[in-house]
């Protein structure tokens, strides 16, 4: 009886593990394929961690809500991130902690297969150092997230 019941527990363990494989596997997948902008901001006096995706779907996610975006809007901001030649910008991607308590952004855009992230702090935004293409996708980014 007691190896019966070892057998069907283990059966059950074997069985749960194969489906989050396989769940897990799959939102790998989906989600490597489909994500054109992904806006992770962490820090602050509470040390929080957000993250915005924009998928080339033109949906938009913050992981609790999710909204389409107009047609026309996601193509506008789609030829603002390929005019900006995102992968030929120079940026030294330095987080620059100036500020007590101040927020790391890590901005990642997935195109055609490619991917580029930039990092930076608060102290970047407010500096010349920030490419003007860069800083109006940010600007972009941000009217899109303030929607959810």
């Amino acid at each position: 009886m007691r190896n019966e019941y070892l057998a069907a527990v283990a059966v059950i363990v074997l069985v749960g593990v194969a489906v989050v494989a396989i769940t897990w596997k799959n939102y790998e997948n989906v989600h490597q394929e489909e994500n054109f902008v992904v806006y992770d901001v962490s820090g602050g006096f509470a040390g929080i961690h957000y993250t915005f995706t924009i998928m080339d779907n033109s949906t938009m996610t913050d992981g609790v809500n999710t909204e389409v975006l107009p047609e026309n809007e996601f193509q506008e901001f789609r030829k603002l991130v390929i005019s900006a030649n995102i992968f030929d910008i120079v940026y030294p991607n330095t987080f620059r902690e100036h500020w007590p308590d101040s927020f790391g952004y890590n901005l990642t855009f997935t195109i055609a297969g490619n991917t580029r992230t930039f990092s930076y702090s608060d102290a970047d935004i407010s500096s010349e150092n920030m490419p003007e293409k860069l800083s109006e996708i940010i600007g972009k980014i941000n009217e899109f997230k303030n929607r959810l």
